[in-house]
């Protein structure tokens, strides 16, 4: 096993791929504790395709409407899908993690964790949401419309949910649109 699982699971299970030779589930049991059973979520659909991206942020703002009301889960834009204290810390992306990647809420994902075209779509979205359009269509290796800006200014989601979800749908439209 090695130390990271050790260090990332908390006693709950095996992250390491030994499994019954794991010893983090006989460590959590000896504690009095079961290990945690995996949670996948009722997945929305499929990921948008690269082209797209316009598809991809209005998908992400109602998985992350679905996340905002998910027990065991709490929006946190500085972390891609992260376990902590028993909750499921999420950014935009990791919602789309969670709902479209079937990520279960127990697991650390980061973009790496999935295959090369659907990183650059997590990383697409995550420029996204800080409003670097021109970097996000460099991501999904897109020519940006010269109709469209190099950068918009989105509201951060810590000073206001729906700001920040209305200003990403305004900003969906306007990719579409150019």
């Amino acid at each position: 096993m090695c130390l990271a699982c050790f260090l990332t699971s908390g006693g709950r299970k095996s992250q390491c791929g030994n499994g019954a030779a794991c010893f983090i589930p006989l460590l959590a049991k000896k504690r009095g504790r079961e290990p945690k059973q995996i949670m996948k979520l009722k997945q929305s659909g499929t990921l948008a395709p690269v082209n797209e991206p316009w598809t991809l942020i209005r998908d992400a703002i109602h998985d992350l409407t679905l996340q905002e009301k998910q027990k065991g889960v709490e929006i946190r834009m500085g972390h891609w899908h992260s376990q902590y204290g028993g909750v499921c810390l999420q950014c935009l992306a990791g919602s789309v993690m969670s709902r479209r990647l079937g990520a279960d809420t127990d697991a650390h994902k980061y973009p790496d964790s999935f295959p090369e075209d659907v990183e650059a779509r997590l990383h697409a979205l995550d420029d996204l949401r800080c409003g670097a359009i021109d970097h996000a269509y460099c991501e999904l290796k897109l020519v940006r419309p010269a109709s469209l800006p190099d950068h918009v200014t989105i509201p951060r989601y810590l000073d206001g949910p729906d700001a920040f979800k209305e200003t990403m749908l305004k900003l969906a439209d306007l990719l579409e649109a150019a």
